[in-house]
């Protein structure tokens, strides 16, 4: 049911916009502004080129470039009915999680109209899901399930030598599970994706629900995330695991992150090196909990390794 307007005879586009549209975009977990985002998208109030063109605005801004609005926000906000249906607790965390991509997406489209800057997919991404992470843990709203897992790849002095890192972290960043893994590579490539794909086989195993994936390979995860790429092909098979293993997650993420921010996982990789099987590093040890401190503190150098 459409909503009455008595104050004005004048049709608008947006009284055909369906109440539970504007309902469901009060109701997402998400900040205030992109809310309003959403709304003025909605009521077309927004200064882009396509509404100044329509209310015969035209003095050669630079938002007279922006692309024609299609796919169209509104027909997207209705069209989550399927998802909501099926899972609300899903739905909501997703569109939540949607909202803050469409936010960076917004500000990246801002960013190259008037200063220039070209943001890659990646980090689009990568900044929203940081800042959605960073809202869900201080509303409450998701933070507790999440797990974190960084994952590293090195290679000896021998190139086919390596050794795989991994760490696992809960929301607080309480040490759940530390692996090393030697093995033989190819390629740095090839053990960073390897790295990841044993990350998330093991989540699995653990039965983690919800996962967020960091590794410092910017490579690696634009190979993930561009599924149209074409990748070399000592890593097509990899690829394709990390994708079929994602999908048995309610939520799964990956990111780039400062190499000296992976330091934990670094350490463990090099550690892996001389081994000759895969082992889980007991947790307890002091230098571990050390450089996961030092890492948090943004300190690189543990007291005892």
């Amino acid at each position: 049911m459409g909503r009455t307007r008595a104050s004005s005879s004048r049709f608008h586009s947006w009284d055909l916009i369906p109440d539970k549209v504007w309902n469901r975009i009060w109701a997402i977990q998400t900040l205030p502004k992109i809310k309003s985002l959403f709304w003025q998208l909605c009521n077309e109030v927004v200064a882009t080129g396509a509404s100044l063109v329509s209310r015969s605005v035209w003095f050669g801004c630079q938002l007279q470039y922006s692309p024609p609005s299609n796919p169209n926000l509104t027909k997207w906000i209705g069209s989550w009915d399927v998802l909501v249906r099926a899972d609300k607790i899903k739905a909501g965390e997703s569109l939540a999680r949607a909202s803050f991509v469409y936010w960076y997406l917004w500000r990246a489209r801002n960013e190259l109209a008037f200063n220039g800057k070209s943001w890659t997919p990646v980090e689009v991404i990568a900044i929203a899901e940081k800042a959605f992470l960073e809202f869900s843990e201080a509303t409450g709203s998701s933070a507790a399930n999440r797990i974190k897992a960084n994952c590293n790849a090195a290679l000896g002095k021998e190139n086919s030598r390596g050794g795989l890192g991994i760490v696992f972290r809960d929301h607080t960043g309480s040490l759940k599970k530390a692996i090393l893994v030697p093995l033989r590579l190819s390629s740095v490539l090839q053990g960073e994706l390897m790295a990841i794909r044993t990350a998330v086989f093991v989540a699995l195993e653990e039965g983690f629900t919800h996962l967020q994936v960091e590794t410092d390979s910017m490579v690696a995860v634009e190979l993930i995330h561009q599924s149209n790429s074409v990748p070399p092909t000592d890593v097509v098979n990899i690829l394709s695991d990390i994708h079929r293993l994602s999908a048995s997650f309610s939520s799964i993420v990956f990111s780039c992150i400062p190499r000296d921010l992976n330091s934990v996982a670094d350490t463990l990789a090099r550690k892996a090196l001389p081994l000759v099987c895969e082992t889980d590093w007991p947790i307890s040890i002091l230098w571990l909990h050390d450089l996961c401190v030092n890492e948090a503190t943004g300190c690189t150098h543990p007291r005892n390794q």
